[in-house]
């Protein structure tokens, strides 16, 4: 007979050599593609998450990511429910599904008492006559049978700015080099991750989009592994030993009250890189059909707000190179000890450690 006190050890065995593999195949999974113009948006329903890709040749019709896409994971949407804080398409707290249509397709996140829907919308900016981006609307619905108190969160896990010879980041109003925090207050209207041929935009406090309460530029593994808000630190964007040079964006909407049966959205753009940033936005797929419509309702602004950070230099190539493969051995080791029984490991450090795996690849392909 079995020895049931083994079971959830032989199951994160199999997980750990699970992972191993990830190292030399790709991750497979269910995912729709939605192409309209120079964006391709697709949504993969068994994570529940989202990737942009925009095309940077149109003669070989090559589309290229514009944030991080080997592992979807990385970036994510969290919905905050009173006090407890659920990372959609993890949580079996909320059903996954993709709906809309073709022009217009969305996640729905269902439970017993909330409905989030994450609805995209093609746009293009400052005239240009195709897609050039999305506009993303989160819209958090109260089904339930009494008041909550209900925000959202999305960490979008950035990439292009990484090897960059400066900044990570910048905006319309100064260049971001280390960890920064802005909110509703700052003059800042967008920002830009930019490798050498292409970059990513992404809104702040445009017309066209509703104001964070904060928008935050730090370390992804210092962002992926809050709860919720990041306590601000003026620091780089490296998170020693597993997190090198490793840069994303949060945008927080803090919890509102919503009564039964009330909802609230949340706008936020996300396009190809533009110097004069979302100066105009129209729908797709006819460009002519006008402004996009700034938000009724947004959050409220914050009295106080840091200064954004100071430049950093980031680390050279070789130096990442060095750091990748000392997190290898280690993460090796301590797989090796745990098949052994030489230590223990959770399932939130399994997780970390395929995450990892996965982003060090993704620097190499």
């Amino acid at each position: 007979m079995p020895d049931s006190r083994r079971t959830p050890w032989l199951r994160k065995a199999a997980r750990l050599v699970f992972i191993l593999t990830v190292l030399f195949a790709p991750v497979k999974s269910f995912a729709a593609d939605y192409t309209d113009g120079r964006i391709k948006l697709t949504l993969d329903e068994d994570t529940g998450r989202f990737t942009l890709y925009y095309l940077t040749d149109t003669a070989s019709r090559r589309f290229e990511p514009l944030f991080s896409e080997q592992d979807n994971r990385t970036s994510s949407l969290s919905i905050r429910i009173n006090e407890r804080v659920y990372k959609l398409g993890e949580t079996t707290f909320f059903t996954t599904r993709i709906g809309g249509t073709q022009t217009n397709p969305a996640f729905i996140f269902e439970s017993a008492g909330m409905v989030v829907t994450e609805e995209f919308a093609f746009i293009s900016v400052n005239g240009q006559p195709e897609t050039t981006g999305v506009r993303l609307n989160v819209r958090l619905e109260n089904r339930g049978g009494r008041a909550s108190n209900v925000g959202a969160r999305l960490i979008i896990d950035t990439s292009l700015g990484e090897n960059a010879s400066a900044d990570h980041f910048s905006t319309d109003e100064r260049g971001i080099g280390s960890e920064a925090l802005f909110d509703a207050k700052w003059p800042d209207k967008w920002w830009v991750s930019r490798n050498s041929s292409y970059g990513l935009m992404g809104s702040i406090n445009t017309d066209y989009s509703t104001a964070a309460d904060y928008v935050h530029f730090a370390n992804w593994k210092r962002l992926s592994d809050s709860s919720w808000e990041l306590v601000y630190n003026r620091r780089n964007f490296t998170n020693p030993p597993y997190s090198i040079n490793d840069s994303a964006v949060s945008y927080v909407f803090n919890p509102r009250r919503l009564s039964a049966g009330e909802s609230i959205n949340y706008t936020i753009l996300l396009a190809a890189a533009d110097e004069n940033g979302f100066g105009q936005v129209a729908l797709m797929p006819d460009a002519a059909s006008g402004r996009v419509a700034a938000p009724s309702e947004g959050p409220a602004q914050r009295q106080v707000s840091p200064r954004a950070g100071a430049l950093s230099r980031p680390a050279s190539e070789e130096e990442t190179m060095r750091s990748d493969l000392v997190v290898l051995r280690d993460m090796l080791a301590r797989m090796d000890d745990y098949l052994a029984g030489r230590n223990s490991l959770s399932d939130e450090e399994i997780i970390n450690i395929e995450l990892v795996i996965n982003r060090i690849r993704d620097r190499y392909r």
